[in-house]
């Protein structure tokens, strides 16, 4: 994964240098994982779950219950599927990932707080 920063970062600056307010200097992340990292102590799971982005990433909170899917989910039931960088399948892969860890509460990229059952309604939709 590192090396897709290396690669891409020249790329993403141009592409998003509307919102680049002042020079910027590339720091690489010093940690990186491929599927899935857990952090015991805090029993929180980051895992790879691609959809509105390649790299997007999951964030499983084991004792609370909660999942943070990230723009990987939409802010509405209008909108409740994202634009996405991959194929559907990949998504539902994504999707299944999430819904396995039974987490009662599911937040967006937004903010938005959602009940479990909006991945069900999600995989009705596609």
């Amino acid at each position: 994964m590192n090396q897709n920063y290396r690669r891409n970062w020249s790329g993403e600056l141009e592409r998003n240098k509307y919102f680049v307010r002042e020079p910027r200097v590339k720091v690489l992340p010093n940690l990186t994982f491929d599927e899935s990292i857990y952090f015991s102590l805090d029993k929180i799971r980051l895992i790879h779950t691609p959809g509105h982005s390649t790299d997007s990433i999951s964030i499983i909170d084991e004792v609370d219950g909660i999942v943070n899917m990230g723009d990987n989910i939409g802010d509405s039931m209008a909108e409740i599927i994202p634009d996405l960088e991959c194929d559907r399948e990949t998504y539902r892969t994504s999707l299944k990932k999430c819904k396995a860890f039974n987490c009662h509460t599911v937040v967006s990229g937004h903010n938005q707080i959602l009940e479990s059952d909006v991945i069900d309604k999600i995989f009705d939709l596609l």
